[in-house]
């Protein structure tokens, strides 16, 4: 099975290092403290294009000797409420972080809340290599303080997808 698994991540790895993008693209952070956590993995509601996303994060992590981020069902729930906001709205942003940082630290509970938002990419690969050309954001992805993580993946009525991801320390 370790095998498996082990094969299945170098080849997300390989796929993921043959990407290229940008476009639109944010990321915000509060800071508290550190602690850690359980065992998780996506949500079973998750689509498609999130599972792939979590998992090339997580992949790209694995790579870096960080820890695999564990999906809570809150935070995706979180990531949603501001994807329909930004589908809304009609741009991507970080509007009331605070409150869903500050719901989720009194919640999960977590110690540290991140989030990185983008739109107008058209697959995982290409909002993950956009981020991570991104220093604000891939410092977020990078963070090895982080273990919680939930996604969100929307299109709007044309088609353009809008991507959330909210990053914890429990």
């Amino acid at each position: 099975m370790k095998r498996i698994v082990a094969c299945f991540l170098i080849t997300l790895l390989v796929s993921f290092l043959l990407i290229s993008c940008s476009k639109e693209e944010s990321t915000s952070e509060i800071q508290l403290d550190a602690t850690v956590l359980a065992i998780g993995s996506t949500s079973d509601g998750a689509t498609k294009i999130e599972t792939e996303t979590l998992n090339l994060v997580n992949v790209y992590r694995v790579s870096l000797g960080l820890n695999a981020l564990i999906e809570i069902k809150m935070m995706s729930v979180q990531a949603a409420l501001h994807t329909d906001y930004v589908i809304e709205e009609g741009k991507i942003s970080h509007d009331y972080f605070g409150k869903r940082a500050n719901y989720l630290i009194n919640n999960i509970p977590a110690e540290s809340i991140g989030e990185n938002v983008a739109a107008g990419f058209t697959s995982a690969k290409s909002v993950l290599n956009a981020w991570l050309n991104s220093p604000a954001h891939r410092s977020i992805i990078e963070n090895s303080r982080y273990t919680h993580t939930g996604i969100s993946i929307k299109t709007d009525t044309v088609g353009k997808y809008y991507f959330v991801q909210l990053f914890a320390v429990k």
